[in-house]
């Protein structure tokens, strides 16, 4: 039996989309894991900067937090530079979901018209043979 190209290809542009709706899970599991890592990097500031500013903070305390904020702020710039790589991933993993979805959309629409070409030539031989059987009928009746 001759496989039809079109179920073949439907079911191709069907992986497609489950793959797409994967990796879109895991592009939007990595921002939001990014995401969290910015917060605590941030976190982390605020909590130094607290420690430094309490009454009871001495010297030395507030010069190790001087020297440290840098570094701090430095993870706060690559937490955020993660994340903006982690959406604009997460853009393009919904850019080709959406293209994967068109795709399996566009064959199944061509599947579609070919089934209703198929029916439709199928009640034009059917019509076809009754208008010459009722021709045939109306020809031996006539004398």
């Amino acid at each position: 039996m001759a496989r039809n190209p079109l179920a073949v290809l439907l079911r191709l542009r069907r992986q497609a989309v489950d793959s797409a709706q994967a990796e879109l899970a895991m592009q939007r599991t990595e921002a939001a894991q990014a995401s969290d890592a910015v917060r605590r990097a941030e976190g982390v500031i605020v909590e130094e900067r607290e420690a430094a500013m309490a009454l009871a903070a001495d010297d030395r305390l507030v010069e190790a937090y001087i020297a440290w904020l840098p570094r701090g702020q430095a993870e706060v710039v690559r937490a955020r530079g993660v994340l903006v790589r982690s959406e604009s991933a997460v853009v393009l993993a919904e850019a080709a979901l959406s293209a994967a979805r068109a795709g399996a959309e566009a064959v199944e629409k061509i599947i579609a018209l070919q089934a209703d070409a198929e029916r439709s030539a199928l009640e034009a031989r059917a019509q076809a043979m009754l208008d010459e059987a009722g021709s045939r009928a109306r020809s031996r009746l006539e004398p």
